[in-house]
């Protein structure tokens, strides 16, 4: 199960309400270069590690709250949203 996660939203302010938060969603099949931190090509196998700031739509609040890292969010059953610090 892949999650959906968004970059935050960058763009103007609609002058009313809450600000936005969440920008395009990260299409998997095509990161970012500018993110990408390493890669390593070992026994015929492609590492790629990418670094970037994102949110998931159901754990953004528990993120908020000062996850700790070792936490998990409320909503178990994504396993994407432990927190890495």
């Amino acid at each position: 199960m892949i999650s959906a996660l968004y970059f935050p939203y960058d763009g103007p302010y609609a002058g009313r309400g809450k600000r936005r938060k969440y920008g395009t969603k990260l299409d998997y099949r095509h990161l970012p270069a500018a993110y990408l931190q390493s890669s390593s090509l070992e026994d015929g196998m492609q590492t790629k590690i990418y670094q970037m700031k994102v949110w998931h739509k159901t754990c953004a609040d528990f993120a908020q709250r000062g996850g700790d890292g070792q936490n998990q969010c409320e909503n178990a059953s994504h396993g994407a949203c432990r927190l890495i610090q």
